[in-house]
């Protein structure tokens, strides 16, 4: 195990002071090229301070390098910018944080037109720059696999993205309304296997350029997705992409008390991609808690198990989609519920589970009483037992 998978990246500078105990401790410590390899780069690095790391770890053990230009003044020149461009070659790891909005930025001139040959991790983190410069690692990155970018995006021309299996992103899209479309961009990764997209405001990433409407882009190999964004975000991306049905898609969706009356609209949620038995417009699986800073809504679509004679859900779903409307830091009113509930589909609802305050039950008990399809735990309960302790409501009329 390598020491930075132990310790945090915080933490790295303060273990070297074991090197000063006693002479054997340091000779021991400096003998061991592995412990040098993870070089974090801060304001405060010195060029001595970078030297002892490429000399201790040797010659050709690869490197994990955090880049961070946060803090240091323009005058005072990162010593990393020597040692990159003749290092790139043995680089497995490679994170830059804070790049500015310059795209001559020193430290991705560093990696203009490079070739990383070990490099299997990317992470760079801008502000002010919406899309990075084509040349950026252009020779060639053929073991490149992770690939993170913040509030950043890069061309679907970019050659680094032929053999990515894990993109991550996060964007603000005030900072990239002329910048590719995230369809485009996955079109380019025919071997992804997870996605995780942060957006903010980001239906303009997903929009269509063309007049003629257009086809979602298939991303067949797809295992896993996660996404965290607004409404309209969350609906432009299930109409521009189509993953695979085996695919576990998690969407949690965000919305203001001012966007609730959205919520009616819930149903839009109709991914062509979804194969007839799990029609999102039929979720099998409900869940609603409320509470005093937030209100969550919960859709499962073909997830219901049965345990022992009782509807339960797995807790690892394999396949389906997953939605989870999270109504921001307000409490909304049972009465709200009731009434973007009845805009649902719920007529296959069969394992249901509410928590809200007990002063707020019978409107909405009202109408989801009625559900024709929802099951009846084992044992049942009695009449009077409508609602279980725990808040999982589970009887029919």
């Amino acid at each position: 195990m390598h020491l930075r998978d132990v310790l945090p990246e915080f933490v790295y500078p303060e273990w070297v002071k074991i090197t000063l105990v006693c002479r054997s401790w340091r000779n021991t410590v400096i003998s061991c090229p592995n412990l040098w390899t993870y070089i974090p780069e801060y304001s405060d690095s010195t060029p001595r301070w970078i030297a002892t790391h490429f000399e201790r770890a040797g010659p050709s053990v690869p490197l994990h390098i955090h880049w961070d230009g946060r803090g240091r003044q323009e005058e005072h020149t990162s010593p990393l910018i020597g040692f990159i461009p003749t290092n790139l070659h043995r680089i497995q790891t490679l994170k830059l944080t804070d790049i500015g909005g310059d795209p001559g930025d020193p430290r991705l001139r560093t990696l203009s037109s490079g070739h990383a040959p070990l490099l299997q991790s990317l992470s760079i983190s801008c502000y002010g720059l919406p899309v990075l410069p084509d040349e950026i690692l252009s020779g060639g990155t053929p073991k490149l696999q992770k690939l993170v970018l913040r509030s950043c995006l890069v061309k679907p021309t970019a050659s680094l993205l032929r053999n990515i299996t894990l993109f991550e992103l996060q964007c603000f899209p005030d900072d990239n309304e002329n910048g590719p479309r995230i369809q485009d961009i996955l079109k380019q990764m025919p071997q992804l296997t997870h996605l995780r997209l942060q957006l903010t405001g980001g239906a303009k990433l997903l929009e269509s350029q063309s007049a003629q409407l257009e086809d979602a882009v298939p991303v067949p190999s797809v295992t896993n997705v996660t996404c965290e964004a607004d409404f309209e975000t969350c609906r432009a991306l299930f109409e521009a992409v189509a993953f695979p049905p085996s695919a576990m898609v998690l969407v949690y969706c965000f919305l203001r008390s001012e966007q609730s009356p959205h919520l009616l609209s819930a149903s839009g949620f109709r991914p062509q991609w979804i194969l007839p038995h799990q029609d999102p417009d039929k979720p099998q699986t409900l869940i609603f808690r409320s509470s005093s800073y937030r209100t969550m809504l919960v859709l499962w679509c073909d997830f219901t198990r049965l345990r022992t004679g009782a509807p339960t859900v797995d807790e690892e779903p394999v396949g389906g989609v997953f939605i989870i409307f999270k109504i921001g830091h307000w409490r909304m009113k049972l009465h709200e519920a009731s009434r973007i509930l009845r805009a649902q589909s719920l007529g296959s609802i069969r394992c249901m589970e509410f928590v809200w305050t007990w002063n707020e039950t019978e409107a909405t008990c009202a109408y989801l009483i009625d559900l024709p399809a929802l099951l009846l735990p084992d044992p049942p309960y009695t009449q009077d037992d409508e609602i279980v302790e725990n808040g999982v409501f589970a009887k029919r009329r």
